[in-house]
């Protein structure tokens, strides 16, 4: 199982489906950023993964609060409910929606469930890093917990390896954001994370994420040794 996920955004759903069918032929894993859409709607999300069904696929709705670019707040609930309807293979959920929609948590089907938090500003402390990961196991045991931090240093990158070794095999993606998280993004599956996000070309969607090509040669190499 390819455990590189490549991020894929696009204005239109058309346009999504076209960049996953022309990566197809040597890829199967895909996080969609349905944030970007300009015609994002329950009938769209409908659309895009049944046509993409054939593929291993994460449906995300970034906020503008971590990083991405809906803002229509209102809405979340009910497009977030349409993913879990879709053929999407597993859905991200960001926590802080969670904490303020308490009614999120009884709409997830927790096996396909991505619970998620960003930090662009900083990499928290141990204890802050473990009361997230805390927070995100009390709403649900069975769902792949996913924190992202910028590390501004390797201790800070140290500092989330650690969490990610202490958390069970393949239920977990720890990202280091930036250029010095490279080597976590590098290292995650040798060290038991869900996956590793890549970008499907030269312009990476989130800071210090690789393309794909080098990610998957890189992977590759590493599994061989």
């Amino acid at each position: 199982m390819n455990k590189v996920c490549i991020t894929i955004t696009g204005k239109t759903s058309d346009e999504i489906i076209q960049k996953i069918n022309q990566l197809s032929s040597e890829h199967d894993f895909f996080e969609i950023r349905l944030d970007g859409l300009l015609d994002l709607s329950e009938s769209v999300i409908t659309k895009i993964f049944e046509q993409t069904s054939n593929q291993k696929t994460i449906a995300t709705i970034r906020t503008a609060d971590e990083g991405g670019e809906f803002s229509r707040y209102e809405d979340y609930l009910k497009l977030i409910q349409a993913c879990f309807s879709s053929k999407a293979s597993f859905v991200d959920v960001e926590l802080a929606m969670l904490n303020k929609y308490q009614q999120l948590a009884k709409l997830i089907d927790e096996v396909r469930t991505i619970i998620s938090y960003h930090n662009f500003d900083q990499t928290p402390s141990e204890s802050e890093l473990k009361q997230v990961t805390s927070d995100m196991r009390t709403i649900s045991e069975d769902a792949i917990v996913k924190i992202a931090c910028m590390a501004e240093d390797m201790s800070d990158v140290n500092r989330l390896i650690e969490l990610q070794r202490s958390l069970p095999k393949d239920k977990a993606i720890i990202v280091a954001m930036g250029e010095h998280g490279q080597i976590l993004r590098l290292l995650g599956l040798a060290i038991g994370a869900f996956a590793t996000f890549a970008s499907a070309d030269s312009s990476p969607v989130a800071p210090g994420q690789l393309y794909y090509k080098d990610m998957n040669k890189i992977v590759s190499l590493m599994e061989n040794k």
